[in-house]
């Protein structure tokens, strides 16, 4: 190319090069600034003896049970001392869990809100999915009924062949034995292990009922988790003093001034 009027295609490419080295360098330099950062606040974390690690991971936030290609359904993670407790199994609450970095044999605890599908459509899925990752160890799920234990039993009866073949072909460990599904019918004391104390309240969801949230508390922090909701005082008597709160709420007019008297950084909420 004539360079009065314009650059040569290899001085172009040269330039090009150079900008794209910049940026890969300048993303290369925030992350390792981030990995850094993280690293540091891990270590101060070890040496506090009381530090749990408890953390939240949303691990899906959308409404209803439809499909949608942005959001999975609603499901939850706390974990402590990286034990996960899973609140909710919207579908594709295993792969969630894998992606966020959760290996599926650890799994011990699962707690359902409420019977709405969006919220229990792979509650069998994920336990089974958990058993062929290689799991030989009970799970303990909470839930209202009336269907948690016939949700179980009738997620064993339709997949009986395929488990069958499989305790069989690939000498797994009965799965029917490592289901422990109890029935929650009112608030208060769910279960407690050396890591959290969870604790239930029932919330308004008509015309689900009962509806519960969950409150877990580990030795230095807690968090709250409600499935969906109306305004509800039961609720808010199981959230005071919580370090985090996370719901699915209606669009009500008294819920949403509820809402905004809620500290920004302790809440986290979907529709």
């Amino acid at each position: 190319m004539n360079n009065q009027t314009g650059i040569s295609r290899k001085r172009f490419l040269t330039g090009s090069l150079a900008l794209a080295g910049v940026g890969l360098s300048s993303v290369w330099q925030r992350d390792h600034a981030y990995a850094n950062i993280a690293q540091k606040q891990g270590e101060a974390a070890t040496t506090n003896s009381e530090d749990s690690g408890m953390r939240l991971i949303l691990l899906g936030t959308n409404g209803g049970p439809q499909p949608n290609p942005l959001r999975s359904s609603p499901a939850q993670v706390v974990l402590v001392n990286e034990v996960p407790y899973v609140a909710d199994c919207g579908s594709g609450v295993a792969w969630q869990l894998v992606s966020a970095g959760v290996d599926l044999t650890d799994l011990g605890y699962i707690f359902v809100t409420h019977q709405h599908s969006d919220h229990n459509l792979d509650y069998g899925n994920l336990i089974y999915q958990a058993w062929v990752s290689g799991l030989t160890t009970e799970v303990e799920t909470y839930g209202p009924p009336p269907p948690l234990k016939q949700m179980t039993e009738s997620f064993l009866e339709l997949n009986e062949y395929d488990i069958e073949t499989r305790i069989d072909d690939e000498s797994r460990v009965p799965l029917e034995s490592l289901i422990q599904a109890k029935e929650i019918s009112e608030g208060g004391l769910v279960m407690e292990d050396e890591n959290v104390s969870v604790t239930s309240a029932l919330v308004e969801h008509p015309p689900v009922e009962p509806s519960f949230a969950f409150r877990f508390d580990a030795a230095d922090r807690s968090i709250v988790i409600s499935g969906d909701t109306n305004y509800s005082e039961s609720l808010i008597e199981l959230a005071q003093g919580r370090t985090c709160w996370s719901t699915r709420r209606s669009t009500s007019p008294v819920w949403r001034s509820w809402w905004r008297m809620c500290p920004m950084e302790t809440r986290s909420t979907s529709t």
